[in-house]
C-alpha cells in the first residue's frame, strides 16, 4: 500500500479518482487539490469520507486549493 496519492483536479474524472482510490485501499491518504471556489475539493472529499465506512475503509482523505497537502 501506498502512503500518499495526490490528484490534481476534482472534477468529474478527478473525483472518481478519488473515490475508486479511496474503495479500493489504494493509500492510507488520499489528497486532492482543485483551485474551484469556494472550497470544492474539500468539500468533495468530506463526502467521500463521510461514506468511507460504509464501504469498510479507513483511508484518510484530504482536499484543499493549495499543493501543500500533496
Amino acid at each position: 500500500m501506498l502512503n500518499k496519492i495526490a490528484v490534481i483536479g476534482g472534477g468529474n474524472i478527478g473525483g472518481v479518482v478519488v473515490h475508486e482510490a479511496v474503495e479500493r485501499k489504494l493509500a492510507r491518504n488520499v489528497a486532492l487539490v482543485d483551485v474551484k471556489p469556494p472550497e470544492f475539493a474539500q468539500g468533495k472529499c468530506l463526502d467521500i469520507a463521510e461514506g468511507s465506512p460504509v464501504i469498510g475503509s479507513d483511508v484518510r482523505v484530504e482536499g484543499s486549493k493549495e499543493y501543500d497537502v500533496i
